[in-house]
């Protein structure tokens, strides 16, 4: 009885382990893949101060799509952009200026966690 109640909890100690490993590998998997899109994001339109990651979702599987808002320089806010994952395109670029950005971004994950693109 006192042997099966210690190997119960040893599997129930074992699960907890393995789920919370396994949640921290998709938050590092989903911050990758948003570090990744801010890089192109920052290579393929110009003006950007901030990117602000609003939301990443499996649209179909493969396809990853990545939603987020753009602050220009000039302090304008560009909402409700969508890039696709899989054939990378903007899916929704609403009044973004397209080029590249060489001066530094802020960027916003989903997660909260900030950075700055050099």
């Amino acid at each position: 009885m006192a042997v099966g109640i210690i190997v119960a909890l040893f599997v129930i100690l074992a699960l907890a382990i393995g789920e919370t490993l396994y949640m921290k590998s998709k938050e590092h998997d989903r911050i990758e893949l948003e570090k990744q899109t801010a890089i192109e994001i920052k290579d393929k339109v110009k003006d950007i101060k901030k990117i602000t990651f609003t939301a990443l979702y499996e649209s179909s599987p493969g396809i990853k799509n990545v939603d987020f808002d753009i602050e220009e320089t000039d302090g304008t806010v560009i909402r409700g952009n969508s890039v696709i994952i899989g054939s990378f395109g903007f899916h929704s670029g609403k009044g973004l200026k397209m080029g590249s950005t060489d001066e530094k971004v802020k960027v916003i994950y989903t997660s909260g966690e900030e950075a700055v693109l050099e």
